[in-house]
């Protein structure tokens, strides 16, 4: 299999249905309605905004205009809260990345593919007027660097992470999985910095969206670097 060509006509059909997909199952798939629904968000905006030790149970239910016991009946404790916040948009985007990747043709699997089909998602979101999914990237940012949540961010995130990891491997021949997985963990610690800047309301040093196509470029080119390929032949000087 070839992995030197910088796929590009697959993605702009794999985005158009991605758009429509946020869109339409904001409701049904991502939970936004109803008292939990409620619950839900306000946590999610508050856990984001305050960190998960400063915002009181208190104050959730307060935001979410729901009595105080109803934590305890459709969550269990504050931390089954978090989980279920983490969860409920994990899936939708976990299903989207992995759509992604499907789209990808045989013939034009390559680094940039990769890159496009996991970030590209995340991309949208981040520039989107979507609060919640805005505070969501925040959120996973706080969590990804906490040796407390550690194991809930592998849990929901993980599998996904490493069929991309076994779809580089293919594209460098004899690289070992550890190299491949220490490669990708590299962009996503600088995906989500960018990401965790992008989705703060009120930012003065906002990312614009050129950055964000720099951002991709560079996490491919630090893939390619690390795993010893050739820069993209639309990038090799």
């Amino acid at each position: 299999m070839s992995c030197d060509l910088a796929p590009h006509r697959w993605l702009g059909d794999f985005r158009a249905v991605y758009i429509v997909t946020i869109a339409s199952d904001h409701e049904s798939t991502i939970d936004g309605g109803g008292t939990r629904g409620r619950i839900l968000d306000a946590a999610e905006q508050l856990f984001a905004g305050q960190g998960y030790e400063s915002a009181s149970v208190r104050t959730i239910m307060r935001a979410a205009d729901a009595p105080l016991g109803l934590l305890s009946y459709y969550f269990g404790s504050k931390d089954a809260l978090l989980e279920a916040v983490v969860a409920r948009r994990a899936s939708a985007l976990t299903a989207l990345r992995l759509e992604g990747l499907e789209a990808i043709p045989a013939a034009e699997m390559s680094v940039e593919a990769l890159v496009e089909a996991y970030y590209g998602t995340v991309t949208e979101i981040v520039t989107s007027r979507d609060a919640g999914w805005r505070a969501y990237v925040r959120l996973l940012n706080q969590l990804s660097q906490s040796d407390r949540w550690a194991g809930l961010v592998e849990k929901y995130f993980v599998p996904t992470g490493q069929s991309f990891i076994e779809q580089l491997q293919s594209c460098a021949p004899g690289v070992s999985q550890a190299r491949a997985k220490q490669a990708w963990v590299f962009g996503v610690s600088a995906a989500f910095f960018l990401f965790a800047a992008a989705g703060r309301v009120g930012a003065e040093c906002r990312p614009a969206d050129n950055d964000f196509q720099a951002l991709r470029r560079f996490i491919a080119g630090g893939l390619r670097a690390t795993l010893g390929l050739p820069p993209a032949p639309d990038e090799a000087v």
